[in-house]
């Protein structure tokens, strides 16, 4: 209980972290679907009003909700505290979040196994879909 109160901390620091998920995070830290599932039995044990299936998902959720609620605000203060007196500090930490990001998910999901697959046009067409993004989003923005 305790370790999955800490796991809710530490999702809910990435959701006010900007640019980071949460989700990430817990697959990162080996969570996500164990919480995913346990929501889903949860669910499941709520619609056949199975109460054994209730208690066990309510024990396991209720840590992690009230370390979500918990971490969300203090995790605030110190994002807060930390930009006042580490300010490009914190920036590089959350860049380099945001950079580790993607290879933690396909580290996490398999996609690095089926990188092999890739051609070269597909990996030609990502990168022009991805700067026709940068421009689109530039323009928007001077709108």
């Amino acid at each position: 209980m305790i370790l999955l109160f800490l796991v809710g901390v530490i999702a809910s620091a990435t959701m006010v972290i900007p640019g980071v998920s949460g989700s990430m995070v817990m697959m990162i830290l080996g969570y996500y679907y164990a919480v995913i599932n346990t929501i889903k039995g949860f669910l499941d044990s709520l619609k056949a009003f199975d109460m054994p299936g209730l208690i066990h998902g309510a024990c396991l959720l209720i840590p992690f909700g009230i370390g979500v609620l918990l971490g969300i605000f203090l995790i605030a203060k110190l994002i807060t505290f930390l930009f006042a007196k580490f300010g490009i500090q914190t920036y590089c930490a959350i860049l380099g979040l945001i950079i580790a990001s993607p290879f933690a998910i396909f580290y996490n999901t398999g996609l690095f196994s089926q990188l092999s697959s890739l051609t070269i046009g597909s990996v030609i067409l990502g990168v022009v879909l991805a700067a026709a993004g940068a421009v689109l989003t530039l323009k928007m923005g001077e709108a």
